[in-house]
């Protein structure tokens, strides 16, 4: 199955969606505010970087996906869980 672009892009847009929806919550807020604020803000950060690194690729080549799923794989694990 070819790795498309777009839809990696969709997966992390999501994601970035469900992280700033989840701080919505008036029990979370203190939290994300508090000791959460450093996890959270590395989290928008690999997020953003994911987003700017696939929009970087030239082609939907698997290889060039592959290897873009290697240095982000990180944030894209927990974006589809």
């Amino acid at each position: 199955m070819a790795l498309d672009r777009e839809v990696l892009k969709r997966i992390l847009e999501h994601y970035e969606h469900r992280v700033d929806e989840f701080l919505q919550d008036e029990k979370i807020k203190p939290l994300a505010s508090g000791n959460l604020a450093k996890p959270i803000n590395d989290i928008r950060k690999d997020a953003d970087a994911a987003l700017e690194a696939l929009a970087r690729l030239q082609t939907d080549v698997d290889i060039e996906i592959k290897d873009w799923i290697r240095s982000h794989g990180k944030v894209l694990k927990p974006a589809v869980a």
